[in-house]
């Protein structure tokens, strides 16, 4: 009987910012960046980094597929989850223009 050990906290910010996507981020600097594998595992980090990370011990065998809908969240991770995700889109928009930036002045030079 293999156990394999599920981040439940992770399957709950991808959920959250898969609802968030579409509602409060229309534009397509935020589509960037959620869209975008690298960006987007940025943002993971972000957040997973600054959250209690939640984690369930599952026999292997008997592994079903686990929607976020179904995880319970109280209240206040809900909005901490939110919270983080909005900061670290910002975060990520503001730290891809200053790259982008320098990139530019290094060409100037």
């Amino acid at each position: 009987m293999d156990i394999t050990f599920v981040n439940l906290t992770l399957l709950k910010i991808n959920g959250e910012i898969e609802n968030l996507s579409g509602h409060i981020y229309p534009t397509a600097t935020y589509q960037k960046i959620l869209n975008n594998p690298r960006l987007r595992q940025k943002l993971l980090t972000y957040i997973l980094d600054r959250v209690p990370n939640n984690y369930a011990a599952l026999n292997a065998d008997k592994i079903v597929t686990i929607s976020p809908e179904s995880l319970y969240c109280s209240i206040r991770e809900k909005v901490e989850i939110k919270q983080f995700v909005q900061q670290g889109v910002v975060y990520l928009i503001l730290s891809e223009l200053n790259k982008s930036s320098l990139l530019n002045q290094r060409d100037a030079v």
